[in-house]
């Protein structure tokens, strides 16, 4: 659990980038860091889908352990391109955002939580040992709320296998999925 460990700092960081994928309608991402202290801070940010490649390559920035990752999901830019492009009809960012928005609550699901392929990652990056397992997200709906996903220490070969497999063969942009859930300390931490 990560909670209490979130600085003032580290939430303007979160703050600044949800503000920034709201202006660009992209992703963006930063590692979390962890120190021999058990203090909690952030590397550079990256934007786009270079974001990735680039996350990895920022695990020289954290010089004792690497606690997990947070990034940007940037839904209302996401749902808006897809209503115009597959049905022809312009809508502004404010009209995506309540659709989502409803869509959210009628199926009683988080905006902000992390999507399936980020559990997924974050699992199989605690097995290998490369972070503490930790996954925060971020959206372009709720500026105020971000969601962090530890991993339990239960993940095993067998899951690791699983994460690895579902990576690679399904639809990894939907919520996660409950075998998943299970797995996770989930935690709201709010940015005002």
């Amino acid at each position: 659990m990560i909670k209490d460990k979130i600085t003032q700092e580290l939430k303007s960081r979160f703050l600044q980038e949800i503000r920034k994928t709201m202006d660009t309608g992209k992703e963006r991402g930063f590692l979390i860091c962890k120190d021999e202290k058990d203090r909690l801070s952030a590397t550079k940010s990256c934007e786009g889908e270079e974001c990735i490649v680039v996350l990895s390559s920022l695990k020289s920035q954290c010089n004792f352990k690497i606690q997990g990752d947070f990034h940007t999901h940037p839904h209302a830019k996401d749902v808006k391109e897809y209503v115009e492009e597959k049905l022809g009809r312009r809508v502004s960012l404010e009209e995506a955002k309540n659709v989502i928005k409803d869509m959210a609550k009628t199926k009683n699901v988080s905006l902000a939580e992390p999507s399936y392929g980020d559990v997924l990652g974050a699992m199989r990056l605690k097995y290998t040992g490369s972070t503490l397992g930790t996954t925060c997200t971020g959206t372009d709906i709720e500026l105020n709320k971000v969601e962090c996903w530890s991993a339990k220490n239960k993940i095993t070969e067998e899951y690791f296998d699983i994460a690895t497999r579902e990576l690679n063969s399904s639809n990894i942009n939907r919520p996660p999925l409950e075998w998943t859930r299970r797995l996770f300390d989930k935690e709201i931490i709010d940015l005002e």
